[in-house]
């Protein structure tokens, strides 16, 4: 599922932006893929339950969502969050303890970090 922010500036832009990467996504022969328009009440609204849910977006909002994001990931699914800078990562990774959740990769390039997280054994 790929997941569109709605906003005025930059919908047309950032949908765009979504259906190459679906392109991308099918040249890669994966399957069941949504793209839907909203954020991540979006994702709660639909009631499934998925392998891995990526978001990229600043900081404030990956805190505010990642309850939500959590909530609809399978018992062994993944997180990927990126989007915000290094120093922020201990914020993230708090937050996603408290959910059961604990870091398992990070890359890092010019202070920008992604993690992966996945649910604790």
């Amino acid at each position: 599922m790929l997941v569109v922010p709605k906003g005025k500036d930059s919908e047309v832009a950032t949908l765009s932006a979504a259906l190459k990467n679906k392109e991308t996504v099918e040249l890669n022969h994966l399957t069941d893929i949504q793209i839907v328009l909203g954020g991540a009440n979006s994702i709660a609204e639909l009631r499934r339950k998925y392998d891995c849910i990526f978001a990229n977006i600043n900081r404030n909002i990956l805190l505010n969502d990642i309850e939500k994001y959590v909530a609809a990931l399978k018992p062994d699914g993944k997180l990927f969050m990126s989007g915000f800078y290094s120093e922020d990562i201990f914020l993230l990774d708090k937050a996603a303890n408290e959910l059961g959740m604990q870091r398992t990769s990070t890359c890092e390039s010019n202070n920008w970090v992604a993690a992966e997280y996945r649910f604790r054994v």
